[in-house]
Parts: C-alpha cells; structure tokens; sequence
C-alpha cells in the first residue's frame, strides 16, 4: 500500500544548521515548497529548497516571502526580536506554525517523570537560553493562537552534532581501546536522547496532521550504563571503565515523560543511516 503526502508550502526560519537543515532535507525529498530564510553561514544550502538569505534583525528582512500563503512556518529561533520579526511578517498568511523549543525552559531537571505542565523558568533576563525559550513560546502563542506546535526537545543526538554532548564517549571510548576509562557512576542514573533524523520526522509530520498544542519531544529512558556499554561494543571492544561519584544525587535525573503521541524512529527505504551508539 502506498501512502501519498499532500504537498505543502513550508517556510523555514533557519534551515541551513543541524536540525534545520535535516528538516529542510526531508521535506525537499518528499518533494515539498521548502523555503529557508537565514544569514547562510551555518552550512550549506539543502538542494531543492528555496534560499532567501537574510539577516532576520535587519528592516525588511521579510520581504521576500511576506504576504505569501504559507501552509506550515517552522520557526528555529529564540532571540525576541528576531522571533517577533517572523511573528509580524508571516502569522496573519501561515495555516500552522511549529516553534521548536527546549525541555532547558523547565525551572527543575530533578523530578523524574515531569511532563508538559512542570513549572517553567520566568524570563527575567532574555540572554539566558531558557528564559529566552519560554518568552518566544509566548509571544508565539499570543500571535497564533490555536494553529501553533510547540515541541520541546530534549537532548538531540546524531549526524552533524557539533556539540560533543552526546557522541563525547562515543570518541573517549575509541581513544582508549585498551585503557580504563574514567565516567561518571552510573548506577541510579539515567538519559535520554533523540536522533535528529527522528525528531525531524516527527515535526514534519505532526506539521502536516495539523498537530497543535504542546509536547516534550524525547527518546525513550536508558540506563546511563547501558549507553555506556553500547559506546563500547561499538569499538568491538570489551573496556574496562572507573567510576567517581557524581557531583549531584543520583536522584536527580533529568528525566521527561515523553509525551503521546511518543516520537519514534520510523522506517527509511534508501537511506543511509549511520548507526547510533544505542537505538534512538
């Protein structure tokens, strides 16, 4: 059985960095309008997507894709007033908007199981990340009302990863074939983690089902131990590793009940995947 996608016209507001630009990949794949407006120095072009290079900060950065109808804006960014530019230019002709947020605008990262309805951070200082993160929530929400997506991941891992925060044991690991290997105790501590493929998939599709409201989009619970170990055999090495006591107790874990609809890798006919150190 075939299933066939109804084609959209999608504005992307980033699109040539990491997540952005994987959003923009797929959507370009399934044949897609895709068009993404930013400065064009975090990386390439996607081939088969419009560029409109811009300079959000800038007057009449919007310009070229105002005015235009736009079935879903996919929305990148956090700082006020470049997300308050977008909201100005493309709200009033935009049928759905997706805002990508962060499970960091949380006030607390040490009760397990908080799902959307945890307390917040209030932004009092819009240079800090997640102040800044709930303050573009909001303002998004006043603009948009009830076409607006929020998804809040939470750490993303895979290809293009430039942060280091997930694939670093990855690379400790194969510096050390034979050494011991100092980490963090693991007992009682847990992660959790999404594949970037993954997570654009999901914000693709939940764009095209019309999806509204608000969603912690995380990957399944595992054992800090257990990713460890997976970091290892991916070397086809048995390792020995020292453990030191956290600086944290291990029961404060950071730690989401994902919400439902649950975000999960789905098949990809042709593609090639790396294979991630434990299935995301």
């Amino acid at each position: 059985m075939r299933f066939t996608v109804a084609l959209t016209r999608t504005p992307i507001l980033g699109g040539t960095a990491w997540l952005g630009r994987e959003i923009a990949e797929q959507l370009a794949a399934q044949g897609q309008d895709v068009t993404c407006l930013a400065r064009g120095v975090s990386g390439a072009v996607t081939r088969g997507v419009t560029f409109v290079r811009s300079n959000r900060r800038s007057p009449g950065a919007y310009n070229l894709v105002a005015g235009e109808a736009w079935d879903e804006s996919i929305e990148l960014g956090y700082d006020a007033d470049i997300v308050a530019g977008a909201l100005e230019a493309l709200a009033g002709s935009t049928a759905h908007w997706t805002v990508v947020s962060s499970v960091s605008m949380y006030a607390s990262n040490a009760e397990p199981g908080a799902d959307e309805d945890a307390i917040l951070v209030e932004p009092s200082n819009l240079d800090d990340y997640a102040h800044a993160k709930v303050a573009a929530e909001r303002a998004t929400a006043a603009a948009v009302g009830d076409r607006l997506l929020i998804a809040r991941p939470g750490l993303i891992a895979g290809p293009g990863d430039k942060s280091d925060r997930f694939s670093y044991w990855v690379s400790r690991l194969a510096v050390a074939p034979k050494e011991a290997v100092v980490v963090p105790n693991a007992e009682n501590r847990y992660v959790q983690f999404i594949d970037v493929r993954d997570l654009a998939e999901w914000l693709i599709s939940a764009g095209q089902r019309g999806l509204t409201g608000i969603y912690n989009v995380v990957g399944s619970e595992r054992e800090l131990a257990t990713v460890l170990l997976a970091a290892a055999r991916a070397q086809r090495e048995l390792l020995r590793w020292t453990s030191f006591p956290p600086p944290m107790a291990p029961s404060q874990r950071l730690r989401f009940r994902p919400a439902q609809p649950q975000p999960q890798p789905l098949p990809r006919s042709g593609r090639n995947r790396a294979k991630p150190a434990a299935d995301a």
